[in-house]
């Protein structure tokens, strides 16, 4: 063969492959040694020369390096390269020869041989690129049986993907004496296929093909033309064999990729009588192992095969295998296409639920795989850009046996097959599809055209109508819609074929047909799971479907769904027919004509119904309607309209939605009533969808943040006033604390009740409070406007109103929401989404009418407003961009009265236009940002006439809060610990997903309401490697197969040996592995041997490693039984191995995890474990020990034991109890290592069992002694029980128990940790603690900043560090204390809480020296604060930094909390500075006190007045302990309920004594406010003659000197 590739613009790569006889002149004799060797060539006899296009005739001698060779055939196969520089010419073609005359000694051809090479160097006009050759890798030599019939499959291949095809080489060119040499051969050109019957005479027969590529099918003219030449020897068949006696190769990945400097491994087995060898067949220096036998069989052998591709190999190649027997015959070649590559992105091998194998595969790539099983055609999958599988195509696999009856139903049609029975073909179907849940894509598109085809044919042939057909195909269109097939069917909505429609359509036909099969008034129904058919006439004028009279006991009476033909006007009897379709909803192509386009839904539609189809059949029918009543399948949905299928939709596959002929008769929240003029076919409800998942994280992110924002500044805004009142008391002031109020009380509601639907009286009393709060918070802004307008008209008003004004804002909203409640009967408050007034209602309007008339007022009035500022004296004289600025700024502070984002709020929560929400969201930052910007300027004032200004600017912090709320809980992207990657998925969703690797299955994983990852289940996914050891026990225990056991537990062993990618079902199938064996060695006990129990020993080990524990928990959780399998295998196969041992001694297995002892004894008295046989393990380290005393047996006693060091918390947790099952529901934990022990041997009696148990952990009381036992009913493997045991001595570190039994282990059990009753208080205590720490921290900044003229000294800023980092230490530690969900952020909060926790601890230790100095120093000259307060940011950065460095951050989160591990003992880095800081401030708390207790001062009072202040001062400086925070610390990782409760209520007590003792009770505070009291005061008197509208901001009306003179005059 000769071949080539393009290098470089006219150079190419010619690779030519050749065989020589390998005695042929003791010239080819090649060795293992020179396999792949280039350096070591033989002599091929003659010249590559050029046939068209060269200058030069000879381009290289035929000389060739070996690559295979066959000594029992005699052959040497090789192949070499050579670069050629070809010169330009004007078409860019070039032919190359190879001619001779030395063939072998051939029948039907001579010697002469010639190979015709064809090149095309000119760019390809659809790639852009030249052109590469195809290629094959054909074996040389190919052996058959006379009389027998083959077809050889050419393999070929092509770079570029190209066309192939192959054809008979024709002329002395091509093929030189060969041509046409085998006679009677054919050959499929398009497949590559040559079918040949073997009954010529025996020898050797040459054939000479042209394998050419084409650019398309339509294509004639071929790119290239390479020629193959080989030889196939048919051979004498032995008496004994058939034809169909060859070797057989086992299936092989057809598809590896792997990447550069990897090592490719494959093992080839061969099925075949005396295999001989397996050859390669590569140009790749591919190495091979000895041929082995496979296993124990005689028939089965193989070899090993390995490959290390490097850099210069990258892309693809063929690699390809025959196997050989004993008399020469050749199996069918089977070939692997290795992709190698540089791309770290590759999708990993996975087997998918139709168990397709999709080996490893570079990312951007589409695989193509045979159909597995029964199965015609090609399956597709792609491998997407981040090297993640895409959901495979199944479109084009179609069963055989449903392809068959699409060929009858198409010879239906065509009139060729008369005598097929249309109820003959439905019946199979209906059988082939029948609880079949392997249902392809392809089965369900071709099963949909063989019931059209049956539609139309029986449209045409009324005979072939039967009554029981009707009742087959409605069981048939069930099984194809169960929910099984639901995948399937999105797969070809998703692949543009229509989905479910090809189905609708067959459906709708049949039943217009199956009509005039009912000759009078009455109807047929058919009722299924999924689809209700009802095919009847009537004479009545209204006609109602379905028929709840008959279809009492179906799925669609719990629907109101139903269709009334009314006014009807038909002569005779009027025919009709329906079909509900109960979940194919989501099943239909998602586009719909509006105004005569065609657009795609994205995401602003649903179909949110069930599909309802209703046809007229009989003579002429006018002036009637169809009234159709809807249901709604979700609550969440609005704006309804009313659709209906167009299958004659223009540019679509098989039609479109569309709304022609129909309207909306009524609708509420849960239906909607439509009418239509047609029937034509089928009609559904369709309404704008929810907001589109791209919209919903960002929108809900800015929605909190502003949220949590807006509270915060109201918040502020009511202390500020609090504390300031003295001075900002005014009416407008009175109205503002009042409207930060409402909206406080606002916020609170909406926050926790909108969502509150699950209960609907208690969402209507929300929905009832919202709109009350919501109505009085509009009153309160036309409140402030009310003001503002009496200040501009009246200027100096003398009356107050607010008394009158601020009840009203009260009572009114009170009485408009009676009134609506009372006449609505509350009908409208609350629906399935929101507790809020509902618009299909008209109840919002309750809301939407009087907040629309404030904003109305409002606007009057600031209208009103400017116009009077800008026509002041004052501003007659400004400049226009002077009066623009003042009067815009005036618009801005005055601009939030209206209430704007309040009504974009309303209409967002029902309504899922994506722009409401988002102004919604960004308006609410927007006036936050104002709010504080006024809320400054008015801290900064200094006159007296600002103050009304401020007043006004506080207001603004009002925020719609609608949105905080309005967002999906979603579960992020994950990837677990198994590397399986979790998409963005909805709440309450479970997802499955194929398990990747070598596995089986597949793997699911909930995604919670709150919008967390559960844990993922790999309970259904299995090692390929395990599951086969599974089946070969299975075929033990039956009987078929003598698999060797040591063989099994050994390859078992070897699998799980330091495997960290064992999953939940690889050890759930390993534990029914050794069940199997040790059921199997209970009765072949001789196949036991000694050495099998160190085997047993160290598998149960590797099962039981630490790395195994989630995996174990995960069985536990999922109800599997935990780790109870495993010990029920333990237990019987020691007890089975008990019959090797013929003497008194012991067997000792002492692993990681398990110590196993088995022995015979004696004595009366049994111990183990065996002290000196296990002092090196760690069992040696236990009080953990058993007794069997008073022994009186017959002979020897046969016992056996086992000691299980980690596996406690891995049985299920249930526990009999007076005879009933009880959960431990968080009141027992089992607190001592696993024991079991077993006595063998004739009949003992009176014997009592002695188990010592030393406790894991010393925090449990009240222990007693259980056992666990496998035989309690209703349970998946048993639970614990204390029958026959007592307790015979306790202390706080062991516990002895008595026993009276001895045939399941035993175990100490004890009350658990805190029950689960107290971590709802705990949380609220938390939660509220932190709340009430933060606000009293931010009150304590906030006066410190307001009289920072006077308290500004070095305390005062340490103070201030400290209660800014608490604050920030409580926001990180309640926003990321639990989010475990990513490691990786898990970490990087660990880390963060580590660094601000010690830095807590630090500015504690700076105020604590600052105390210590002003005692000892008394009155210190230099200030350190300077110097201090850097310190305590830098020195705790250092300690993380370390801390983080030396561990590598391991130890920095655990699965439970983000948080440092006590395991790791990376906990001390925190306690260990927190302990000195608590050490050195209790030094610093005690000479402080001695220091003031020994004063002059203090020295002559009373011991009362001395200890008064005493402890005032330590309360004083109490907090800077931080005893709170250890406790915090030590309770996250600990279940002391104490700890728990203590940290919650200090926590809240921190910031709140801060503030207090710093603050409130502080002198130095109370006398910095009288001073800025003074000062305020001082400037009120300064501004007191000030007659400008402060209120808004604008410059001051002030009257000129000359005007004061003149009135002074007058």
């Amino acid at each position: 063969m000769i071949t080539w590739k393009h290098i470089d613009n006219q150079q190419i790569e010619i690779t030519y492959k050749l065989s020589y006889r390998r005695d042929y002149n003791n010239a080819h004799e090649c060795e293992l040694y020179h396999l792949f060797n280039t350096e070591v060539t033989f002599g091929g006899g003659g010249k590559l020369a050029c046939f068209k296009g060269c200058q030069n005739d000879s381009l290289a001698d035929m000389s060739y390096y070996c690559t295979q060779f066959s000594v029992e055939d005699n052959w040497t196969y090789g192949q070499r390269a050579v670069n050629v520089t070809l010169p330009t010419t004007p078409d860019n073609i070039y032919q190359f020869q190879y001619s001779s005359a030395a063939w072998i000694s051939l029948i039907g051809g001579g010697s002469v041989w010639s190979l015709l090479s064809t090149v095309n160097l000119s760019k390809r006009q659809d790639t852009g690129r030249i052109n590469s050759s195809p290629s094959s890798s054909l074996p040389p030599f190919i052996q058959i049986k006379q009389g027998c019939f083959y077809s050889l499959i050419i393999p070929v291949e092509d770079a570029d993907n190209d066309i192939i095809r192959c054809r008979w080489a024709i002329g002395d060119d091509e093929c030189g004496d060969i041509c046409n040499s085998l006679v009677n051969a054919d050959l499929n050109k398009g497949t590559c296929v040559i079918s040949y019957n073997a009954t010529g005479e025996l020898g050797l027969y040459a054939v000479a093909l042209q394998i050419e590529d084409f650019a398309m099918e339509q294509s004639d003219n071929p790119l290239s033309s390479v020629p193959l030449q080989f030889l196939v020897d048919v051979i004498q068949t032995v008496s004994n064999q058939s034809c169909e006696m060859k070797p057989i190769l086992e299936n092989i990945n057809t598809i590896v990729v792997i990447p550069v400097n990897t090592t490719y491994h494959e093992t080839i087995i061969a099925k075949g009588d005396g295999i001989s060898e397996i050859i390669i067949l590569t140009s790749k220096e591919v190495s091979k192992s000895k041929l082995l036998r496979y296993g124990t069989s005689n028939d089965r052998w193989y070899v090993n095969v390995t490959w290390t591709p490097t850099e210069r190999d990258t892309g693809s190649h063929r690699i390809c295998f025959t196997a050989v027997d004993s008399i020469s015959q050749a199996s069918e070649k089977k070939c692997i296409t290795v992709y190698v590559t540089n791309s770290t992105d590759l999708c990993s091998e996975n087997v998918d639920k139709f168990n397709t194998t999709w080996s490893i595969t570079p990312e951007k790539t589409l695989t193509t795989v045979a159909c597995t099983g029964e199965y015609t055609g090609n399956a597709s999958r792609y491998c997407s850009s981040e090297g993640k599988w895409e959901e495979p195509t199944y479109t084009n696999c179609i069963s055989k046996s449903i392809q068959h009856l699409r060929t009858l139903t198409a010879k239906l049609l065509s009139g060729d097959s008369a005598d097929i029975l249309v109820s003959t073909i439905l019946e199979e179907l209906e059988n082939i599809t029948k609880e079949n849940n392997g249902l392809r894509s392809g089965d369900l598109l071709t099963s949909s055209y063989v019931l059209n085809d049956i539609a139309k044919y029986v449209a045409e042939h009324k005979d072939t109508r039967t009554f029981d057909q009707l009742q087959i195909f409605g069981s048939l269109c069930d099984n194809l819609l169960d929910d099984s097939n639901h995948q399937s069917w999105e797969e070809l909505n998703n692949e543009g074929s229509g989905g479910v429609t090809s189905l609708v359509n067959a459906v709708t036909e049949y039943n217009d047909a199956f009509n005039d099969v009912i000759d009078g008034k009455f109807s047929i129904i058919v009722e299924k799971e999924n689809v209700v058919i009802e095919v009847g006439k009537a004479s009545s004028d209204e006609i109602t479907v379905p028929d709840r009279s008959k279809i009492s006991d179906s799925w669609i009476t719990d629907s109101a769904t139903e269709i009334k033909l009314k006014t009807n006007r038909c002569s005779g009897l009027t025919g009709y027919s329906s079909a509900f379709y109960r979940n194919i909803s989501r099943l239909f192509p998602e586009y719909l004509l509006l105004n005569g386009k065609l657009q795609s839904f994205n995401g602003s539609y649903d179909v949110n119904s069930i599909i309802a189809d209703f046809t007229i059949h009989g003579r002429s029918c006018s002036n009637f309607s169809l009234i159709i009543k809807f249901d709604h399948i979700l609550g969440d949905y609005s704006r309804p309209f009313c659709g209906f299928w167009d299958f004659s939709a223009p540019n679509t596959v098989n039609g479109a939605w569309s709304s022609f002929g129909s309207r909306v008769v009524d609708a509420t929240d849960s239906y909607t009533i439509c009418e239509y003029n047609h029937t034509t076919n089928f009609a559904i409800l369709m309404s704008p969808g929810k907001t589109p998942l791209s919209h919903q994280l960002p929108l809900s992110m800015i929605s909190a943040i502003g949220c949590g924002v807006s509270i915060l500044f109201l918040v502020i805004t009511v202390v500020v006033h609090f504390v300031l009142w003295d001075y900002v008391a005014n009416d407008r002031t009175k109205t503002l604390m009042n409207l930060c109020v409402a909206l406080i009380i606002s916020y609170v509601i909406f926050l926790a009740g909108i969502t509150r639907t699950e209960n609907k009286v208690v969402c209507s009393v929300i929905a009832v409070a919202l709109h009350y709060m919501f109505l009085t918070d509009f009153a309160l802004m036309l409140a402030e406007g009310i003001h503002i307008v009496r200040m501009v008209v009246i200027i100096f008003p003398t009356r107050s109103i607010v008394y009158k004004l601020i009840p009203a804002c009260w009572i009114v909203p009170a009485g408009i929401v009676g009134i609506s409640a009372t006449s609505t009967k509350l009908k409208g408050y609350g629906n399935q989404q929101f507790c809020w007034l509902t618009l299909e209602s008209n109840l919002i309007w309750a809301f939407i009418g009087p907040a629309l008339l404030v904003i109305m007022i409002n606007f009057i009035i600031i209208i009103l407003t400017v116009h009077k500022m800008m026509t002041t004296r004052g501003l007659a004289a400004k400049s226009l961009k002077e009066k623009s600025k003042i009067g815009l700024k005036s618009i801005c502070v005055i601009l939030p009265l209206f209430g704007v984002t309040w009504v974009l709020g309303a209409f967002s929560v029902n309504d899922d236009l994506v722009i409401f929400q988002y102004l919604f969201a960004i308006f609410n930052s927007l006036q936050v940002k104002q709010g504080y910007r006024k809320y400054q300027k008015r801290r900064n004032a200094n006159r007296m006439n600002s103050k009304l200004s401020t007043d006004s600017s506080n207001y603004l912090l009002l925020l719609d809060l609608q949105h905080c709320i309005n967002s999906t809980n979603l579960c992020g992207e994950n990837v677990d610990n198994f590397n399986t990657t979790w998409r963005l998925t909805e709440p309450n969703t479970l997802v499955v997903l194929p398990c990747t690797g070598e596995y089986t299955g597949n793997t699911s994983r909930y995604c919670s309401s709150d919008g967390k990852w559960v844990e993922p289940s790999y309970i259904h996914c299995i090692s390929k490697s395990i599951q086969q050891l599974k089946e070969q026990t299975a075929q033990l225990l039956s009987g078929e197969s003598d698999y060797n056991l040591t063989i099994i537990l050994k390859d078992l062993e070897n699998i799980t040996h330091d495997n960290d990618e064992l999953r939940s079902g690889d050890l759930l199938t390993s534990s029914d592995v050794l069940n199997d064996i040790a059921k199997y060695v209970t009765v072949q006990s001789d196949k036991l041997e000694v050495d099998q129990l160190e085997i047993f020993g160290s598998l149960c080990d590797n099962l039981l490693d630490e790395r195994n524990h989630r995996q174990w928990k995960e069985l536990n959780d999922e109800g599997s039984g935990g780790v109870t399998p495993l010990v029920n295998a333990v237990t019987e196969y020691n007890n089975a191995f008990n019959e090797v041992i013929d003497s008194n001694y012991s067997l000792v297995v002492a692993k990681k995890n398990v110590v196993m002892q088995v022995g015979k004894a004696s004595v009366d008295e049994i111990t183990v474990p065996d002290r000196q046989k296990t002092s090196n393990s760690w069992i040696a380290e236990s009080a953990t020990e058993i007794k069997l005393k008073k022994n009186i047996c017959n002979g020897l006693t046969g016992y056996s034991s086992t000691f299980y060091r980690n596996i406690s918390s891995f049985f299920p947790e249930y526990l009999i109890l007076n005879g009933e099952i009880k959960s431990f529901n968080g009141s027992y934990d089992v607190n001592s290592i696993v024991a079991d022990f077993t006595i063998h041997g004739t009949p003992c009696s009176n014997y009592s069992l002695i188990i010592k148990f030393e406790h894991l952990l010393g925090k449990y009381t009240k222990p007693f002694c259980g056992h666990w036992n496998f035989s309690t009913p209703n349970t998946v493997n048993g639970a614990w029980s204390s029958y026959g045991s007592q307790v015979v001595d306790a202390s706080d570190s062991y516990t002895i128990c008595e026993y009276n039994h001895t045939t399941n282990f035993a175990i100490l059990m004890s009350p658990g940790k805190t029950p689960s009753s107290h971590h709802d208080p705990l949380s609220y205590i938390s939660a509220i603690g932190c709340g009430v720490s933060i606000l009293f921290l931010v009150i304590t900044i906030l006066i410190h900043f307001v009289l920072w003229r006077y308290l500004g000294n070095d305390r005062t800023k340490t103070l201030m560090n400290l209660c800014v980092a608490l604050i920030l230490s409580y926001i990180l530690f309640l926003a990321g204390i639990t989010r475990t969900e990513n490691k990786i952020v898990c970490t990087a909060i660990a880390v963060a809480l580590h660094y601000i926790f010690l830095t807590d601890f630090a500015l504690m230790l700076a105020e604590g020296i600052q105390i210590v100095r002003m005692v000892v120093i008394v009155f210190p000259t230099k200030s350190i604060v300077h110097k201090l307060i850097p310190a305590c940011w830098i020195v705790p950065a250092c300690i993380v930094g370390i801390s983080a460095g030396v561990t590598k951050l391991k130890g920095y989160s655990n699965d439970q909390f983000c948080w440092l591990t006590l395991e790791s003992n990376l906990i001390w880095a925190f306690i260990g500075p927190a302990l000195l800081v608590i050490v050195i401030n209790f030094v610093i708390i005690t000479i402080t006190v001695y220091k003031m207790m020994t004063s002059r001062g203090l020295a002559a009072k009373t011991l009362k007045v001395k200890s008064k202040i005493g402890l005032k001062s330590i309360c004083v400086i109490l907090p800077l302990f931080g005893v709170t925070w250890v406790l915090g610390a030590f309770s996250v990782n600990d279940d002391l309920v104490i700890f728990q409760y203590l940290f919650a209520i200090f926590n809240s007590l921190q910031g709140l004594f801060i503030c207090v003792f710093h603050c409130f009770l502080n002198k130095q505070v109370r006398q910095g406010y009288q001073q800025y009291q003074r000062r305020r005061q001082a400037n009120r008197m300064d501004s007191k003659h000030s007659t400008d509208f402060s209120n808004l901001d604008r410059p001051k009306s002030r009257l000129s000197i000359n005007d004061n003179s003149r009135a002074q005059a007058k």
